[in-house]
């Protein structure tokens, strides 16, 4: 039904990498985004994405509800484009209009599943509830009529992990929504990787939760987290170049106007090592290691040949927009490795004898004269280590019952 493996997250120029990366054979399918994207223009791109074999999936994008702009403009849907508050009174002439949209739009893209919109999950918000179960029943309404199934969203905003008991109401509701699999995304605190023990745990298990319904989870926004998301149990994990979609950032749907602060001047790119399952800087930091540790550090793709000579380094320039794709051409592929694991328990012990490397890694690195950045150092790796040794040890029931049915 939904393709296990790699998915290409939209966001800003993320069309063409998608496209080169499904050309050398990297994912498996592609999330449209409207916030990104014309309707038309997604039209001729899916078109050609499944001229290399892969699918496509709509994500609405109705986390904040009141969010449009001119390339969400075309999806015919401004009239939805409001506050929670006005969309709790929405009439069935209005849903009936909405699930008609949502079936003509999936029909000409030729979707895999409805995605159903849906606004964030937030703790002590319980009308939230009905209105996700109303924009499902519209979506379920338009899966039914292309007869493709119908994933529900669930939208974890931060607020919900406060207490297991907010995450237990929402898990509780979009699991009782007569839907084929999930479309979940967790909202992190601010960190360009995930790394806070609490919050990663909070966001596997609600995985591993919907997963042990036996059907498929499609793990939005998965970013580099992509490599644990198979032992969280999901089904797919999708990934960008941009840290924005390394994970889900409310801040790219902002309700007023940013202030343009001018250019962001030269970046130094960050060279994505597939062993430190980290970045780390081209050239300043790449420079610093001993030969033999660098050779380690550096795993090349098609996108770093121009730096894969070591006597290049520190003397090629090389674009963050090629570190970029290069990014998304390791994290696919290695993440690709765990999908096929054989069951949910095998990847989860397959990332963690990643992670393992990963950290054997960086303790050779710490006698670097001159330490790495702090974003450059290996704290996400030994939480996520550490939260699916625990996920291993407390949900074991759980990884017996997807292993059984894999």
């Amino acid at each position: 039904m939904i393709r296990k493996g790699v998915w290409h997250q939209f966001g800003d120029k993320s069309q063409t990498v998608a496209l080169e990366q499904l050309q050398q054979g990297v994912g498996v399918g592609v999330i449209i985004s409207p916030r990104d994207l014309k309707l038309e223009k997604a039209e001729e791109r899916c078109t050609q994405y499944r001229t290399l074999g892969a699918e496509a999936l709509l994500d609405w994008q109705f986390y904040i509800p009141d969010y449009t702009n001119k390339n969400i403009g075309t999806y015919s849907l401004d009239e939805f484009r409001n506050s929670v508050n006005t969309l709790n009174q929405v009439s069935q002439a209005d849903l009936d209009t909405l699930s008609a949209t949502l079936e003509d739009h999936n029909r000409r893209l030729c979707t895999a599943a409805v995605v159903a919109p849906a606004v964030l999950y937030e703790a002590n918000r319980p009308e939230r509830f009905d209105l996700n179960r109303k924009l499902f029943e519209a979506a379920k309404r338009a899966g039914d009529a292309l007869g493709i199934p119908t994933l529900a969203t669930v939208a974890l905003a931060n607020s919900s992990i406060i207490s297991p008991h907010s995450i237990s109401e929402a898990l509780s509701h979009a699991t009782g929504l007569p839907c084929d699999g999930w479309y979940y995304l967790f909202e992190f605190g601010e960190c360009r990787i995930p790394f806070e023990r609490n919050e990663v745990l909070s966001c596997g298990s609600a995985c591993l939760t919907l997963a042990a319904n036996l059907k498929p989870v499609v793990h939005a926004y998965a970013g580099p987290m992509s490599l644990i998301s198979f032992g969280f149990g999901a089904t797919a994990a999708a990934i960008g170049h941009s840290q924005t979609l390394w994970q889900f950032d409310r801040s790219r749907w902002p309700l007023t106007p940013t202030e343009q602060q001018g250019g962001p001047g030269e970046v130094a790119p960050r060279f994505f090592s597939g062993t430190l399952w980290g970045t780390i800087i081209y050239a300043d930091e790449v420079i610093r290691l001993p030969h033999s540790l660098r050779e380690q550090v550096m795993t090349h793709s098609p996108y770093s040949q121009l730096i894969e000579d070591p006597a290049t380094h520190g003397v090629v320039k090389w674009s963050p927009w090629e570190a970029g794709k290069h990014l998304v051409h390791v994290i696919g592929t290695e993440a690709a490795e765990m999908a096929a694991s054989s069951s949910a328990r095998a990847a989860a012990q397959a990332a963690i004898a990643h992670l393992d490397q990963a950290n054997g890694l960086f303790e050779s690195i710490a006698g670097v004269p001159v330490p790495l950045r702090q974003e450059s150092q290996n704290f996400h790796q030994r939480a996520w280590r550490d939260v699916l040794h625990r996920m291993l040890n407390e949900r074991g029931d759980d990884y017996d019952l997807l292993e059984m049915m894999s």
